[in-house]
């Protein structure tokens, strides 16, 4: 993502809030990083982040986004993909990676739009798993007034842009069983249902992305995000 490279650029110390299964760890090791550590409210998520065997320079650890478990002042970057948005409290998800940065830190996040074909993603996910019960909304950091808000509230020099984040895949089954087994709530959702429920599910979303099938056979699922980037 655009995102690791921007902000992960001549980092030593590396913050990964809501992780996943810790994706964004090699990419800021290659960039020359010293230590990366990933944090994430699933359990499932740190195990497969923990195993992915990429040594003693990432760790990953349990915990939230409004509260997360690390020491103040002790990262020079805290990044997010797609996960932050997700905190049911913004603006103290937004005072945790403030707190979490050296003076002088980076941080930037990666935020859905609200009419990109995410939507109609979740709209068809969340008629097989429950939809989260929180009055946040993540599409809301999309919006770029209000994301100046709850990022400029604690960072300065911000920039937003936005930019393309295509996914691209061999077949649609194979997108689906990527997404299913790796992305946060939707993956804990889909291993907790029962086997007929996860085989009705995969139906449902392998022919979701029958959409975006190219002639090639291979699928190419246009999205667009907004990068939000900042300095404490």
């Amino acid at each position: 993502h655009a995102v690791h490279q921007r902000a992960l650029d001549r980092a030593d110390l590396v913050l990964d809030v809501a992780c996943g299964p810790g994706t964004l760890a090699p990419a800021a090791l290659h960039q020359g990083a010293a230590q990366v550590t990933g944090i994430d409210f699933s359990a499932e998520m740190v195990a497969l982040a923990q195993g992915a065997t990429l040594g003693r320079n990432a760790e990953f650890f349990l915990g939230e986004a409004t509260g997360l478990p690390v020491p103040d002042g002790a990262f020079d970057v805290a990044a997010s993909s797609f996960g932050v948005i997700f905190a049911p409290d913004p603006r103290r998800a937004m005072s945790e990676l403030h707190r979490a940065l050296t003076p002088g830190g980076r941080a930037g996040l990666l935020a859905w739009l609200r009419g990109d074909t995410t939507n109609a993603y979740y709209d068809r996910v969340y008629q097989h798993i429950p939809r989260p019960q929180t009055a946040h909304d993540p599409y809301a950091w999309g919006d770029r007034a209000t994301a100046r808000a709850w990022f400029g509230e604690w960072f300065g020099y911000l920039e937003l842009a936005t930019i393309t984040v295509p996914y691209e895949g061999k077949t649609p089954g194979a997108v689906w069983e990527v997404l299913r087994t790796s992305t946060g709530r939707v993956a804990v959702a889909y291993s907790a249902l029962e086997r007929a429920a996860q085989e009705r599910m995969d139906r449902e979303m392998i022919d979701f992305f029958e959409r975006f099938r190219r002639p090639d056979g291979g699928v190419y699922w246009p999205r667009e995000a907004l990068m939000i980037t900042g300095v404490k």
